[in-house]
């Protein structure tokens, strides 16, 4: 019984206190990655929170703008001809003097 105890204490316990050794220090390894997730939280909670208030802002805008494109004054823009087409053109009666200018610059150049 004695023998069995020696070999015990001299082979067992080593082996036992090298894996607890390897344990705890895994174990300190998952800690300080615990620490390191709780700041990157902590970041990603405040850059959700700023992305929330831009969302907002974005969205009382398009409202406004929504607001403004459907009201009756934008629509008798459209009718008057004030407003500038899609193909990003003036509108006719300033489209008309701004190639008279042109016309009269070449000239001046020409002659």
């Amino acid at each position: 019984m004695t023998e069995v105890l020696v070999v015990f204490i001299v082979i067992g316990l080593p082996i036992l206190a090298g894996i607890g050794l390897a344990g705890y220090k895994e174990w300190l390894k998952y800690k300080k990655g615990q620490a390191a997730n709780k700041e990157n939280l902590k970041e990603l909670y405040i850059e959700i929170e700023n992305l929330k208030k831009e969302n907002q802002k974005l969205r009382n805008r398009v409202e406004n703008l929504e607001t403004i494109v459907a009201s009756v004054e934008w629509e008798k823009l459209i009718e008057q001809g004030l407003l500038l087409s899609s193909s990003n053109e003036a509108p006719r009666g300033q489209n008309l003097s701004a190639e008279e200018e042109r016309r009269e610059r070449r000239r001046e150049q020409e002659g």
